[in-house]
C-alpha cells in the first residue's frame, strides 16, 4: 500500500537561538557600561555578541570596557582614536556586527 505521508530519516535540525548584535556607543560612560553589557550577555534563549565603540573617552571607559573585553567571549571593543560623534561611532559598531539581529 503506498502513502503519502513523509517519514523523517535524520533527527530534525536542534532549535537554534538567534543572534543578537547589541552596538553600544560610548563617551564618558565607564559608570554605566558594566550594568549595559551584563545585561545584554545575560539575555536568555539568544546568543549575543556585544560590540563597545569606545569614542575617544576622557574617563576610564576605555579601561572599564577592555576589562569586559576580557571577562565575556561575546565582547569586542572599537577604540576610536579621537572622537568622531554619535554617528560615526555606532556606525562603527555597526560595520563589526555579526548578529541577525541589531539592538542599540
Amino acid at each position: 500500500m503506498r502513502t503519502n505521508h513523509a517519514v523523517r530519516v535524520r533527527p530534525a535540525p536542534a532549535a537554534r537561538s538567534a543572534t543578537v548584535s547589541v552596538v553600544i556607543t560610548c563617551y564618558n560612560y565607564a559608570d554605566y557600561l558594566p550594568a549595559a553589557v551584563e545585561s545584554a550577555v545575560g539575555q536568555a534563549d539568544v546568543e549575543v555578541e556585544v560590540v563597545i565603540v569606545d569614542d575617544a573617552s576622557s574617563d576610564r571607559s576605555l579601561e572599564v570596557a577592555r576589562a569586559l573585553e576580557r571577562r565575556h567571549a561575546a565582547v569586542t571593543v572599537i577604540a576610536n582614536p579621537r572622537n568622531l560623534g554619535a554617528p560615526e561611532a555606532f556606525n562603527a559598531g555597526l560595520a563589526a556586527a555579526t548578529g541577525e539581529y541589531l539592538v542599540r
